[in-house]
C-alpha cells in the first residue's frame, strides 16, 4: 500500500476538502519544508455571514509558518480564494483558520501568539537587554 508524499502530509496537517497538500519541498540545508495548498473549489462559503456557495472572485497568494515538523521549519503556501458573497456588501477572504481542521487551530494560535511575543522582543544590533532595576528607598 503506497500513499503519495501530497496525500500523507494532506493529512498530517489535517486538511478538510476542498483543500489538500498540492507539493512538498523539502531543503535540508535551510531545514526547511514548504507546503503548496491547493483549494479545488469553484464555490466556498462566506468567512463572515456562512453562506453557502458563493463564488470564487480571485485568488490571493499568501504564506505563513507553520508548527515544525521534524525539526524542520514549515511554511505554508496557499492561493486564498477571495469571494464576493451576495449577503455581504464587501468582498470577504477566509482566513487561514478556515482552511484548517479544528486540530490545528489551536496550536497554530499558540504559535502565533509566541511568534508575535517574540516580534515585540526583537533587540536592535549592538543593544542590550534591559535589564529590572531596583528603585526607590533601599
Amino acid at each position: 500500500m503506497a500513499v503519495e508524499i501530497e496525500t500523507l502530509f494532506t493529512i498530517a496537517l489535517g486538511l478538510n476538502a476542498p483543500w489538500r497538500v498540492d507539493s512538498v519541498e523539502l531543503n535540508t540545508a535551510q531545514k526547511r519544508i514548504d507546503f503548496h495548498l491547493t483549494c479545488d473549489a469553484k464555490y466556498v462559503p462566506c468567512p463572515l455571514c456562512h453562506q453557502t456557495d458563493q463564488s470564487i472572485h480571485y485568488r490571493l497568494p499568501r504564506q505563513w509558518r507553520h508548527l515544525d515538523f521534524f525539526l524542520y521549519e514549515a511554511w505554508l503556501h496557499a492561493d486564498l480564494p477571495r469571494i464576493k458573497c451576495e449577503h455581504s456588501s464587501h468582498p470577504c477572504l477566509p482566513t487561514r483558520a478556515s482552511l484548517r481542521s479544528d486540530a490545528l487551530r489551536l496550536p497554530n494560535s499558540r504559535f502565533e501568539i509566541e511568534e508575535r511575543k517574540s516580534e515585540n522582543q526583537v533587540r536592535k544590533p549592538g543593544q542590550r537587554r534591559a535589564v529590572a532595576t531596583k528603585t526607590g528607598p533601599a
